[in-house]
């Protein structure tokens, strides 16, 4: 049993990890706006507004549906997604010799993310995509260097299911593109150029329906522009977007802050520039487009940053060496400074998540508090499908999204005052809050924990 652990347990740790999340800490998956979304669609994938939201979604309603129970299938989901990515980053890396010396490593930096164990267990398309991602870049790679039909047919699929789960990853596309149309037009034969020209055709007619359809993240992605890299304040569809640093330096998160790579900050000092970027530079450049692509982005979503640490873990890699070297050889303190980094992950991801939990718990207790009013319609800000999954009789309304004129009065409230009011005055739940406030009497009911509150809107 020793033995197989010491194998397998950089694969099953996420599998053991979601189980006891869900049973130690009764965590359902379901916090904040998009998990519900998720868990309330249809099985077309289609949430309430007709944003399709991809592959994840529906099959999740559709195992739950057979076997009933559909968060834990939901979780389960994510937590395999979170396998299956750490499985093909591990093969990627294609490391001959000594990759068993590799395990420890990845376990650490990878399979310990506090993000990475994040998403493992939540009801999120994140690690599902990520999953895809890694499958089909691993495939492609395969694909390059020897050239079987099979991995070529394996890539094709896993490019399509990645671009279908998550439209927002096509960036980290690209080299798996080049690699397999490469390899394939190379061959100068008539079904190459058969085959390869009708993959990419397939590809790009489906990222041309994507766009055009309500695919998730389509309007964000249309919002791309240069001016966003260092701008402060955005102009968006849901009002102005106030960030504390330029969009150019917030992707470097996912380098230099420890909830994404711990080591980061270290191993920057021992890359080889001219050794390392040139035999992996498929890895650099990858990370180079995607750093380049959500910097445009109007907005700063932390959640886009788990899609490039895979390839931040594989890029270090030999960094690593040389510095885990250094600590082994000249201060032999290679066992303690191993087990102070698991101890140091496990205990980012307890702050990290505590926000999360928190908010699945807190979103629980105000819908139970809310099933006894006999009030029928309520306005929530930021709170809107979480009550939707757990209250049932009652319309609930989000006033974050659009500019209302007026408000049904005898309504209840659901409402962080101090959030809404650090949003810009052009906001939509500024303005909306605002004419509650000055047209309307707004009468606390109840204060909840981390400053939410029930309003009833006379």
């Amino acid at each position: 049993m020793t033995k197989f652990l010491e194998k397998h347990l950089l694969f099953i740790f996420p599998l053991i990890f979601f189980i006891f999340v869900r049973y130690g800490y009764q965590f359902n998956g379901l916090s904040g706006e998009l998990s519900h979304v998720i868990f309330q669609q249809n099985l077309l994938g289609l949430s309430e507004g007709g944003t399709f939201l991809g592959f994840y979604p529906l099959i999740g309603g559709a195992i739950g549906i057979l076997f009933s129970n559909e968060t834990f299938w939901l979780q389960f989901i994510s937590a395999l997604g979170f396998v299956i990515a750490v499985f093909a980053t591990y093969q990627l890396y294609d490391v001959k010799s000594k990759k068993e010396n590799l395990k420890p490593y990845f376990f650490v930096t990878l399979t310990l993310s506090p993000v990475m164990l994040q998403h493992g267990v939540s009801i999120l398309n994140k690690m599902l995509c990520l999953g895809f991602l890694m499958a089909a870049w691993l495939f492609s790679y395969r694909f390059w260097k020897a050239q079987k039909n099979q991995d070529f047919l394996l890539s094709v699929v896993l490019l399509t299911l990645t671009l279908f789960t998550n439209l927002v990853v096509f960036p980290l596309l690209i080299v798996p593109l080049y690699w397999l149309l490469k390899t394939v037009f190379t061959k100068k034969t008539l079904y190459s150029y058969f085959i390869g020209s009708s993959f990419f055709f397939v590809l790009l007619l489906g990222l041309i329906g994507a766009v055009l359809s309500n695919f998730q993240n389509v309007e964000q992605i249309t919002e791309w522009r240069i001016s966003n890299f260092f701008s402060l304040n955005k102009s968006t569809t849901f009002g102005e977007q106030v960030s504390v640093i330029p969009n150019a330096f917030f992707g470097l998160y996912s380098i230099f802050h420890p909830i994404y790579f711990l080591l980061g900050i270290v191993l920057v000092f021992f890359i080889k520039p001219q050794k390392d970027l040139k035999k992996r530079w498929y890895l650099w450049v990858t990370i180079a487009i995607y750093l380049f692509f959500i910097a445009g982005l109007p907005y700063q979503n932390p959640r886009l940053l788990l899609f490039i640490i895979p390839f931040v873990c594989m890029a270090f890699t030999a960094a690593f060496g040389r510095f885990y070297k250094l600590i082994k050889k000249q201060l032999k303190l290679h066992m303690v400074f191993t087990i102070i980094l698991v101890f140091t992950q496990l205990g980012l991801f307890t702050f990290h998540f505590s926000e999360e939990f928190k908010r699945g718990k807190l979103e629980q207790q105000l819908a139970i508090y809310i099933e006894g009013f006999p009030q029928k319609n309520i306005y929530a800000s930021g709170m809107q499908k979480g009550l939707m999954s757990y209250v049932n009789n009652k319309s609930s309304i989000d006033f974050t999204r659009k500019e209302f004129t007026n408000f049904q009065r005898n309504s209840l409230v659901v409402a962080n005052e101090n959030d809404i009011l650090n949003y810009d005055t052009s906001s939509f739940v500024f303005k909306n809050w605002s004419l509650m406030n000055n047209n309307y009497e707004l009468r606390k009911i109840k204060k909840f924990q981390y400053g939410w509150a029930l309003f009833e809107l006379r």
